[in-house]
């Protein structure tokens, strides 16, 4: 699901909100100096997270036995359009699922999807103000920043498994694992 393709009536109004109040907040807060660029990428950011975690692969694998069901009582009705629609679904979730379980294998810990779209989230943030000519950081001391402002600002427009939001010791290890991969 596509934060655009969706016809969720929930998006439309987090859409309003990201656009007309979260987007101009976390711009004056990070000091962004191209404000079109920010909010072009930013939209492309949220719309990838929506995208990400609705392929997660327990998911997927859910929507497959739903879709063999409907293909069995295509086949067993005799109703030959909708066997072929249902045999096109099969094969194309099938290959998506091949796709994201070789991508899987590297680390097979459960919540593993998870945790990568939340560390693509953070890294695509952060790239997003450097690129923009702003910057988002940490306090150390007490745990706070304008990066875990502009999370906690984000968090509403973000799918479920952001409900709980990033803690700063979370976003501590994402950046400091982000500065280590840029110093490579």
């Amino acid at each position: 699901m596509s934060f655009f393709g969706t016809h969720d009536p929930l998006v439309v109004p987090i859409g309003i909100r990201l656009r007309h109040d979260i987007l101009p907040l976390i711009e004056k807060l990070a000091g962004v100096t191209n404000s079109k660029m920010f909010r072009d990428r930013m939209w492309e950011l949220v719309d990838g997270v929506y995208g990400m975690a609705s392929s997660d692969p327990t998911l997927l694998k859910e929507t497959k036995r739903i879709v063999e069901r409907k293909l069995k009582e295509a086949v067993d009705g005799d109703d030959e359009c909708e066997a072929r629609i249902q045999v096109e679904e099969w094969h194309r979730l099938g290959e998506t699922l091949y796709r994201l379980e070789l991508e899987q294998k590297k680390d097979c810990r459960p919540g593993k999807w998870k945790e990568t779209i939340r560390k693509q989230f953070v890294n695509g943030l952060l790239d997003t103000n450097e690129t923009a000519g702003g910057s988002l950081g940490l306090d150390s001391r007490n745990g706070g920043g304008s990066l875990v402002e502009a999370v906690s600002l984000l968090q509403p427009c973000l799918p479920d498994l952001f409900r709980h939001g990033l803690g700063a010791s979370t976003l501590k290890k994402i950046k400091a694992a982000r500065a280590k991969n840029c110093k490579k």
